[in-house]
């Protein structure tokens, strides 16, 4: 499988509940139970914004407003600093490895 690059950037669509008072909370990049990855998106596909409108459109809890728009929120994250995530607890450090891979899905830009 290819790998993405680390000079690219990727997307997190957030959730309205994962902002709250305009601050983004720790549940927006949280696991839930039996996941292995985040979904994340690509701003560097050329699908990336058929694929957004097209996610937000058919997930309303991800619009900003019911108004009929589809403006929706967002979290930016550089791949290299995703790949070096270090996960610490005081002086405990847990053996973290984060992968950012491609995989084949319905949206080209995931």
């Amino acid at each position: 499988m290819p790998s993405v690059d680390n000079n690219e950037t990727i997307v997190r669509i957030l959730h309205k509940y994962w902002v709250v008072d305009d601050q983004i909370q720790i549940t927006a990049f949280a696991l839930r139970q039996g996941e292995t990855y985040i979904s994340v998106n690509r701003p560097a596909i050329d699908t990336f914004p058929s694929d957004v409108s097209d996610f937000v459109s058919k997930h309303a809890d991800y619009k900003v407003s019911d108004e009929g728009s589809l403006t929706y929120r967002q979290a930016s994250l550089d791949v290299s600093a995703v790949r070096n995530i270090k996960v610490e607890l005081g002086q405990l450090s847990a053996d973290v490895s984060v992968e950012v891979e491609p995989r084949d899905a319905h949206y080209k830009s995931l």
